[in-house]
């Protein structure tokens, strides 16, 4: 292939793309040139430094993504179903509450939460999202119609007779269902 001319397209010369040099004699020129004094020498160097600290850092990303891993795994293990899929309780109000809900509803269920008027911080705006996801496929509803209750410091007076406590957590926070 070396030397292989192709005339172009207008007859006006020839490509010269392909050099009369193969590849292997240019690696060999390439590689030959570190051995010059200073310059080759110093461009060696460099070459060894820059391929040095690209090792340690590559080698150092890869102990660390692992360790962190290693990390999160121990903690993890360590733990049973409630306490890794179930935040604190500050912000649902009650991880026994939420279990039991998630046993005794059936999959089909619909859900309404009552809240007390004077509810405040987390239970307010994170417990609600929490049992959305937790409960699926359950769906949350505001309808009055809803078998199931989530109760955080209401009055459950206000819920009628038909209200059966299910779960209580102790905190004002219950779980139960409406009898027909």
């Amino acid at each position: 292939m070396a030397g292989y001319r192709c005339p172009i397209a207008d007859g006006a010369g020839t490509d010269t793309r392909l050099n009369d040099t193969s590849s292997s004699e240019r690696i060999r020129s390439v590689v030959a040139s570190f051995g010059e004094w200073p310059s080759g020498v110093i461009r060696f160097g460099v070459v060894l430094c820059v391929g040095l600290a690209l090792a340690v850092v590559i080698a150092g990303a890869y102990r660390d993504a692992l360790e962190g891993s290693d990390f999160w795994a121990d903690r993890h293990s360590g733990s049973d179903y409630a306490t890794r899929s179930v935040p604190n309780e500050t912000a649902i109000g009650s991880k026994q509450v939420a279990e039991d809900a998630r046993l005794w509803m059936p999959e089909d269920a619909t859900y309404r939460i009552v809240a007390s008027p004077d509810l405040e911080g987390p239970l307010e705006w994170a417990a609600p999202d929490f049992l959305a996801g937790f409960l699926l496929p359950r769906r949350q509803t505001d309808s009055e119609d809803a078998e199931w209750v989530f109760c955080y410091l209401c009055d459950t007076a206000e819920l009628g007779d038909q209200f059966e406590t299910l779960s209580d957590g102790g905190n004002g926070v219950l779980f139960g269902r409406m009898r027909p």
